[in-house]
């Protein structure tokens, strides 16, 4: 997302942390 949303980055770094608990 925009740099103006850190909400969307912390989104963003949750989802990775999934996918690599996932694999």
């Amino acid at each position: 997302g925009a740099s103006s949303c850190p909400e969307e980055s912390s989104k963003s770094k949750e989802a990775l942390h999934e996918l690599r608990a996932s694999l």
